[in-house]
């Protein structure tokens, strides 16, 4: 099977189960919420293999975000579990929607990067409606950060 075939089979899977792995050779299908971004600010992004490189850009925001779904099936917790280093902070978390994708919310949670890669895991509550979620990051001005073994799961622990 070649690698396309495996990855949309992956992502397929995932889509089922309620746990989409982004990790080592599956960061595509990420991109920024605005179609311009990546040819107005071409070294903003860099996916790589098995790793994400995005960095700030001198007093502008910017999302970017997986535009594959993955649906909560009433579940009550998104956990996103992913390795980093960088600078300044990001925040890292959700879009939410109905089927359809009709817009419910989002949820994140800030981060302050440090230089020296560590593991973070945030638990972010679906809220009441939604059965659709896609993770995402928002940079802030001036950090960079470089990501690696991302990892998104639906559960039903209780968010603490």
């Amino acid at each position: 099977m070649n690698s396309k075939i495996a990855k949309i089979a992956g992502a397929i899977v995932g889509m089922m189960s309620g746990v989409l792995l982004y990790g080592a050779g599956s960061f595509d299908g990420w991109g920024p919420t605005a179609g311009d971004f990546k040819r107005a600010h071409p070294d903003a992004i860099s996916i790589g293999k098995d790793q994400m490189v995005l960095k700030g850009i001198p007093e502008k925001e910017w999302i970017l975000f997986r535009v594959a779904p993955t649906e909560t099936q009433g579940k009550k917790q998104v956990s996103i579990v992913f390795k980093a280093f960088g600078k300044g902070k990001v925040s890292v978390g959700f879009f939410g929607y109905r089927k359809g994708f009709a817009f419910v919310g989002q949820d994140a949670s800030e981060i302050e990067l440090k230089d020296k890669a560590a593991e973070y895991k945030l638990n972010l509550p679906v809220r009441a409606g939604m059965n659709l979620v896609r993770p995402k990051i928002h940079v802030k001005p001036n950090a960079e950060i470089t990501i690696t073994d991302f990892r998104l799961e639906v559960n039903d622990a209780s968010v603490k």
